[in-house]
């Protein structure tokens, strides 16, 4: 739940840095109004000290200001960023939102996922899918028709949400009144109310943050598991023999790219580990970027599955190379030595990102069709 909230406030973070300035070119009066006689078809980008909309957005809205309000309808998607943010009006699609405060007041046919200090869903607001939160404080007194996931200074719930609950809370109450229709776990150092007359239909479990620490504390102590090191070897093995088996031609150049040119490659590879998430995120606003993003993320995720066979197959090259050897199972030792060196501790990450990088850059470069280079080379000399 805690990695859910922190990469869904980042992706909130990420597209605010890029949609701020972009709406202040686009509209920088103190104060923008749209009527509510006034329908604005497809996106609409607004930016204003104040920002009031009454009037109807057939598309998603970007809104960002000092304080917004928003009583019209959007028949889209809200992504808003401002100091105090309300939203009465029936909003069709999903709200993404960072304000120093967020009020609902309204209806939101889909999910929310918010950033603030002061998050408030009033009675009369109801939200069609799941709430995302990470306040400080938190009111939820309306109705959630999908699941509870949040992390907060201080969270009281006296509305009803038809799922489960996720929470890690400094203080919690629940209030009379409140309906749970699933289980309502929750992380706090100290025990939450939970009023008598609330309703639970699931089960309530409370984990006291100690607990929490001394399970992570001997996590720690051995974080090197028998298994899942034999089971995530044998799913490597697995891939190089299909790769060997029905694309060898192809597989026998993907380590080649490293030759000759390891700064280049490793600089590439370092750069498509930190960009293609942020690239692949920021595709999925648009619906037409959707299924490109699902292909981006696919092909990350299998390059970054190889890339220790990747990085393994190369250093095995220079070894035999440097010294020699002709073994045919030089790699495979190889392999078994970078997984072990990844979860060697304080540097194990460090092994773990050259690793990542130079799979991603040899990838990059086969791909990209310039995986061949010559052989009297630095790294691979005549």
């Amino acid at each position: 739940m805690q990695n859910t909230i922190r990469i869904a406030l980042g992706v909130l973070i990420l597209l605010g840095l890029i949609m701020l300035p972009a709406c202040s070119l686009m509209a920088a009066e103190e104060a923008v109004v749209i009527a509510a006689d006034e329908t604005r078809e497809g996106s609409t980008f607004v930016a204003g000290d104040k920002v009031r909309i009454e009037g109807t957005i057939d598309g998603d809205l970007y809104v960002a200001g000092d304080t917004v309000v928003i009583n019209g309808s959007v028949n889209g998607d809200i992504i808003g960023f401002a100091r105090i943010l309300m939203i009465s009006g029936p909003v069709q699609g999903d709200v993404r939102a960072v304000a120093q405060t967020i009020r609902f007041q309204g209806t939101v046919s889909g999910s929310a996922t918010t950033g603030s200090e002061i998050l408030h869903l009033e009675k009369q607001a109801a939200m069609g899918g799941d709430l995302v939160a990470g306040c400080s404080s938190a009111n939820l007194d309306g109705l959630i028709n999908g699941s509870l996931f949040a992390a907060a200074g201080e969270l009281y719930l006296s509305g009803s949400v038809a799922r489960s609950v996720n929470l890690n809370v400094g203080t919690l109450n629940v209030a009379d009144g409140a309906a749970v229709g699933g289980n309502l776990t929750y992380v706090s150092s100290t025990e939450g109310y939970i009023s008598p007359n609330a309703r639970i239909d699931g089960r309530l479990l409370w984990k006291p943050e100690a607990g929490e620490a001394v399970s992570t504390a001997a996590d720690q102590e051995s974080p090197w598991s028998a298994r899942g090191f034999l089971i995530s070897l044998a799913g490597i093995l697995i891939v190089y023999w299909l790769a060997k088996k029905f694309q060898p031609q192809l597989w026998d150049r993907l380590a080649q790219p490293a030759h000759g040119r390891l700064a280049s490659v490793a600089g590439i590879g370092l750069l498509l580990l930190i960009s293609t998430p942020i690239l692949a995120i920021l595709a999925m606003i648009t619906v037409v970027g959707i299924p490109l993003s699902i292909i981006i993320l696919i092909l990350y995720g299998i390059l970054l599955y190889v890339s220790k066979l990747v990085a393994s197959i190369y250093l095995a090259d220079l070894l035999k190379i440097k010294y020699n050897l002709e073994q045919p199972w030089l790699w495979f030792a190889v392999l078994v030595a970078l997984m072990l060196a990844v979860d060697i501790p304080y540097i194990g990450w460090i092994v773990s990102v050259a690793v990542l990088a130079l799979g991603l850059g040899c990838g990059f470069y086969t791909i990209m069709g310039n995986g061949t280079t010559k052989t009297d080379t630095p790294d691979n000399p005549a």
